[in-house]
Order: C-alpha cells, then structure tokens, then sequence
C-alpha cells in the first residue's frame, strides 16, 4: 500500500503505525511458523504434536509471538489440521477462534484499538466450526436487526415527542390568532402580491396574506388525498419561485417539516393547487401552512437562507385532521429483481392485515396476510405469485386491509 492508503487504514481501524507494525511482524512469524508446520507434514505424513518438535531440524528456534514473547499457540484438531494463532495486539488468548461476523466500518472504529481478537492463521474450518460459525453470524445478524429496530423505534418515540411539542406551540398560535403579519416584499415587477396575481380571476385583487391562506376543496379523493386551492398565478410563480406546503413545521424557523408527499399544480382557472396524499405523514391532528420561497435576483445576497438564495414567506395556520389508518413510510415500498419490500406503519399498535397485490388489469398476483403488536409491518414478497410462479412485470397494484380489535367498524381498507 501507498502512504494514502495505510493512513486511511489505520484512521479506519483506529490504530497507530507502531500498532500496524506489531501486527505485521506477529503475522511474519505466523506465516515462519506455518511454513514449518507444513514442511514437517511432507517429511513425517502427519503435523506435530507441538511447535517444539519443529526445532531445530525445521526450523532453528521455536517462533515466539511478537505480542507476548510466548511461543505463538498451537493445537491439533480432529481432521489432520491445527490452529496457529497470535494473541493479538491486547495479549488476551482468546483461543483462536473464529470471527464470528464480518467486521462492520463501525466495529472498526473501536474505542480501545487494542482490544482485538486473536490473529489466526488461515486453515480450513471443520464442519462443528463451520455449524457453529454460521449459527453466530445468523445469531450476530438477528442481534443488529433486534438493535436496529429498537434504535429505530427510539428515534421514532423522540421524533414524534418534538412533533407533539411543536404542535402544542402551534396549537396555542392558533387559538390566539396570532399568526404574525406576513410581509409583502418587492420583486421584479412589483409586490408579490401584485406580481402573483392571477388576473383571469374574478374580483378583488387579494391580499398576500390571502394568497397564503390555505383553503382546502374536495375532489372526491378525500381523506388519502387533500387538495388546497390558493389565488396566485401558477405560471407565474414557476417563474420566480416554488410553493410547498408545511405540516408541524417549527413556528420559530423559516424552513420547518414540509408534507411528505406533495404536488403542486395548476388548477383548470390558473390558481396554484397543493395536493397532499396524507398517508405519508402520521395520522392524527396537524396544523399547514402554506410556505412560498422566492428566488432572490442574480447579485443580491438574500436577507434569509443564505444557503438557498431564497426569500421564504409563510401563510397562516390552518387545522387539519388525518384519518389515514396507514402511514407509509419514505423508504418503505421498494421493489428489484431480488423482490418487493413493504414497511407501513399503523394508527394502533395492535392490528392485523391483508396486502393484496394486483396487476395493472385488476388480476389477482398475491395476498399476504400477518399481524403486529407495535404498529410496524414488515412484509418481504419473493415475486413468487399464488399459483407458484414468479411475477415478471415491472409494476403492480398494492391494497392494504387493517383491521384494529376495538374497532366499531371493523375492517378498514387503505389503497395507496
């Protein structure tokens, strides 16, 4: 290796060079060590019983491993082979065992680089170790799923205790009515407002405050899917700027949580739409706003959001129940040769239910069915149909059926 290279092997091992240097010499004995080993097996049919048997008509001496100054171990196994090994850097006889796992870049970043395990010459494993090496990677594989899941489960628990905070504060600017003045900036060719103004429209030119204010129409979509219709030039706002829609958003910053799942599109009158589909976001209450970003002119420095070179204006708060019973989560719905993955979450954390899949012509492909204890459902599809033969589209139709135990209705049907 170059001199860029070991830097960055030992920044990723967290070990010095005098610690690469033990490690490369205690291997330089080991590899002495097994040379002999094996010239005595062609000279006698069979591995001695012990490293002293090799001196001095194999070798001159005994090799002494550079860790300890002991003799590097050494033992016969059961199928004519043996087990070489030196302590390692922490000088702690471990045995020789085998790793468990393949060392992950986080293993590598040890918080005491000498503690390491034994350094063990290769050789094939026999059929106990090779049983008991795949029980512990399928064990050490379950053990960081299990810790992932409780370090996701964690995450989720925080984030949705700030969420709760921020629309308490949200809930207490609503009741007050105090939703700050919003400003009506200069840009080329006027106020915003004037600039904005859909003059096909019918009626008073409105107010930026009344551009911003969100109001919500139905379009038959309802609930999955919330439509807000706002006064201001579609064409014209793609021009000079972006509209997106907020959701909890942090009422002390310009840049807040925004919907996860959003569009903006021209109404059939020229007025700006933001189509929301809800199922991406938690259900339950949440306050919108509608939030405007304008690109600033070439050469003017913005007064805000200095890393986007945009004027952010805020709407007033406007109240909103979801009644979505699934939250599809961003990452969630995944599909590649090797097959389909799903991950929802659902409104109660204990519920059952029925994942339908279907082809773009309404065919029957699948239906998996399982229930959950702590909301979170993980379904893997191998494409492999009902009738036992692999699905080879490109696309399929998924409908989510949920059932909740204390449910008056019973079943309640999602489809994405």
């Amino acid at each position: 290796m170059n001199l860029h290279q070991m830097g960055r092997s030992m920044q990723l091992e967290g070990k010095t060079l005098l610690a690469v240097a033990a490690e490369t010499e205690a291997r330089r004995r080991l590899v002495i060590a097994a040379i002999g080993l094996e010239r005595y097996h062609i000279a006698h049919g069979a591995y001695p019983k012990d490293l002293q048997s090799l001196a001095p008509d194999v070798l001159k001496s005994v090799p002494l491993d550079f860790m300890d100054g002991k003799p590097l171990r050494y033992r016969l196994t059961d199928s004519d082979s043996f087990v070489l090994y030196s302590v390692g850097l922490d000088c702690v006889d471990d045995g020789g065992r085998l790793s468990v796992a393949n060392a992950s870049a986080s293993e590598f970043r040890r918080l005491d680089p000498f503690d390491t395990p034994d350094m063990v010459w290769p050789r094939a494993a026999s059929d106990a170790e090779s049983q008991a090496l795949h029980l512990g990677q399928v064990r050490a594989k379950e053990e960081q799923k299990r810790k992932w899941e409780r370090e996701a489960e964690e995450n989720a628990k925080e984030h949705e205790v700030q969420r709760q905070e921020i629309i308490a504060r949200l809930g207490r600017i609503y009741a007050s009515g105090g939703t700050l003045k919003i400003a009506d900036p200069k840009v080329e060719g006027g106020l915003v407002s004037e600039v904005l103004r859909n003059k096909a429209a019918p009626g008073p030119a409105p107010t930026i405050e009344q551009m911003l204010t969100l109001c919500q129409i139905f379009t038959g979509k309802e609930p999955d899917i919330a439509t807000f219709e706002l006064p201001m030039s579609y064409d014209t706002l793609t021009n000079i700027g972006r509209l997106k829609l907020l959701c909890d958003a942090e009422p002390r910053e310009d840049y807040g949580n925004e919907a996860k799942a959003q569009d903006c599109e021209r109404a059939t009158n020229g007025n700006c739409r933001l189509v929301w589909n809800t199922t991406y976001d938690p259900p339950g209450k949440h306050f919108l706003q509608a939030r405007l970003l304008l690109r600033n002119p070439p050469g003017r420095w913005p007064r805000r959001n200095y890393d986007t070179g945009e004027t952010t204006l805020k709407g007033p708060l406007f109240a909103f129940v979801s009644t979505n019973v699934i939250q599809y989560l961003p990452l969630g719905n995944v599909l590649t040769e090797k097959g389909a993955f799903f991950q929802i979450k659902l409104a109660q954390p204990v519920g059952s239910y029925a994942l339908k899949l279907t082809s773009a012509s309404g065919e029957l492909i699948r239906t998996i069915t399982g229930s959950t204890t702590n909301g979170i459902v993980e379904v893997h599809w191998d494409l492999i149909d009902d009738k036992g033969e692999r699905y080879t589209n490109e696309s399929f139709e998924s409908t989510w059926t949920v059932t909740f135990p204390d449910a008056p209705k019973g079943a309640i049907t999602n489809s994405p």
